[in-house]
């Protein structure tokens, strides 16, 4: 990640632990929004809406009030943006209702077949419920060299729902609050390359949140808990996992796919023992943590040299077609663990 991005990232971090959130000051370039800006100071009075396709450079915002978001735009417009910083801040009167998951406090919202690209920027949400940035109903994200956070409770870096998309190179989303994710796709697909995912605690925080949707990672790392619903896939070319599976629901199932290198540190839970598809080409690994459990087994490495159980047993199920190559059989793995059919 270039000197940048992490210089943004810090920036950013010590900036949200200030009780007023991120200071704001004068843009470079005045904003070329609507008049509930102030220029002066540009504290956002109301949202800002764009209701037709537009560019914007070196905004700088900030916002604590609800409902408003600090951007939006509508059905079917076009944004280009490069430079922005904007931040959903909290105060007092900031109320929780029970629709802001989805509509409460974006710092950037769009909706229906909407296009944002997005470069040299960075987005914050540090109010409850506030996404840094809010995909909807087909809407399409790019971005480059750019960081979304979330500093409180219940929201997402970057939230696509219902056939959304986001394509990302060089960025970090990054979440620090409880029960907050780096990224939370439902209905929708996203590529990361070059990029990082971070939690600030596993325990709490998920790096990814999946249902029925597509993650594809390249040259990327995504620390954090993974957690999945309905038929959801993932995978990983030249990628690092460091997580915790997690099987949300009855119709949970997730194929995750490790090829050219990538490494996976980690375990699956057992109720995720008939929801998890697991592949590895030669080159890639997965360290246990402790004992998981998977569905389908997949390993072009037969030896299994490439699971390192670090003392960790790997159960399978032995009546899955997929796993008809394995006999039913028990195999050692190196380290001291075993592979191990569950039924």
């Amino acid at each position: 990640m270039n000197r940048f991005l992490y210089g943004m990232m810090a920036s950013l971090l010590l900036a949200c632990g200030c009780s007023s959130g991120m200071s704001t000051g004068q843009s470079e370039t005045p904003p070329a929004v609507s008049p509930s800006v102030s220029p002066a100071t540009s504290l956002i009075q109301d949202t800002c809406s764009f209701s037709e396709s537009d560019t914007l450079s070196g905004f700088t915002a900030s916002s604590g009030l609800l409902p408003h978001h600090i951007l939006s735009v509508e059905p079917g417009v076009t944004l280009d943006a490069d430079g922005l910083s904007l931040d959903k801040v909290n105060n007092e009167t900031t109320e929780i209702t029970d629709d802001a998951l989805y509509t409460g406090s974006e710092a950037m919202i769009f909706t229906d077949n909407s296009i944002i690209r997005l470069n040299n920027s960075m987005i914050s949400g540090t109010a409850p419920y506030a996404h840094a940035l809010w995909l909807g109903n087909q809407s399409t994200c790019s971005m480059q060299h750019t960081i979304l956070v979330t500093t409180d409770i219940g929201q997402a870096a970057v939230a696509a729902f219902d056939g959304s998309s986001l394509d990302m190179t060089d960025c970090i989303l990054a979440s620090t609050g409880d029960g907050a994710s780096c990224l939370m796709l439902l209905n929708s697909h996203a590529f990361a390359a070059k990029s990082e995912f971070t939690v600030r605690d596993s325990q709490t925080s998920y790096s990814v949140s999946l249902g029925n949707s597509v993650l594809s990672l390249s040259d990327s790392n995504l620390s954090g808990n993974i957690q999945y619903s309905d038929p959801c896939s993932v995978s990983c070319s030249n990628s690092a996992i460091t997580a915790e599976l997690f099987a949300e629901g009855s119709d949970a199932e997730l194929s995750l796919s490790l090829i050219s290198g990538s490494v996976l540190t980690g375990r699956s839970y057992d109720d995720s023992a008939l929801s998890l598809n697991i592949s590895l080409d030669e080159s890639s690994t997965w360290n246990l943590t402790e004992d998981s459990f998977v569905a389908e087994f997949h390993d072009a490495d037969p030896s299994l040299s490439n699971i390192i159980s670090n003392g960790y047993s790997l159960y399978y199920n032995s009546e899955y077609e997929g796993n008809e190559w394995l006999s039913s059989l028990t195999f050692s793995l190196p380290g001291g663990g075993y592979l191990i059919p569950l039924i």
